[in-house]
């Protein structure tokens, strides 16, 4: 299911961990330059400030070539259907799959972009598809919460894991709030037993994950 090598994950993992360590004065450098000669990963993760304007660069070129594409098919009426947003959302994604396994591409800014702006494509085009009548948010949650767990599924990403957490709860909100005055009542009790239950079980994956 996720994109990335495993081994890679495994190695970079065993870096990180290296890297505490040393912060903790508990490795010396030579040991933490062994270890990761030791544990390539193979991934091009840029510092904060190049990733950050990969990101934004990433975003201003994605943008002027959805506006190239929309003004070139400006004629047909394939623009003024949500097809064409969900269309623009596929290309993007295939540009992220691609870039992502011949690249190797792991939080490098261009990645992330491309993932959040495959994201908002999708996810308007399912909003205008759902049209202005239809005010039923409980569908919308359902489809924010396949799409964000797809992608952290995917490709391990925590800020779309979060997205995932918060569409889960809004499902329930919407869901539980159809069973009237008592949904009303126990709300935020329902409420706060998911979210234990969410916390409690990713405490546990992650334990399991580190032994």
């Amino acid at each position: 299911m996720i994109i990335y090598d495993g081994s890679s994950l495994a190695n970079l993992y065993i870096r990180q961990q290296a890297e505490k360590a040393h912060d903790a004065q508990l490795i010396t450098g030579p040991e933490l330059s062994s270890i990761k000669e030791n544990y390539p990963t193979g991934f091009y993760t840029p510092n904060l400030v190049i990733r950050i304007g990969f990101f934004i660069l990433t975003l201003i070129g994605s943008l002027f070539t959805g506006l190239l594409l929309s003004f070139i098919f400006s004629e047909t009426h394939f623009v003024d259907h949500p097809v064409w947003l969900l269309f623009l959302g596929l290309i993007t994604y295939v540009a992220l799959e691609f870039l992502v396994k011949q690249m190797h591409f792991f939080k490098a800014g261009i990645d992330d972009a491309l993932l959040w702006q495959t994201a908002a494509l999708i996810t308007v085009s399912f909003i205008w598809a759902m049209g202005d009548q239809n005010k039923e948010y409980l569908f919308l949650a359902g489809f924010v919460l396949l799409l964000s767990l797809y992608f952290t599924l995917r490709f391990a990403n925590n800020l779309m894991s979060v997205v995932a957490f918060l569409s889960f709860l809004a499902l329930i909100f919407f869901s539980w709030g159809k069973a009237g005055t008592i949904g009303e009542a126990t709300m935020p009790f329902i409420m706060m037993l998911f979210s234990w239950l969410i916390f409690f079980t990713a405490g546990r994956a992650a334990k399991d994950t580190r032994t």
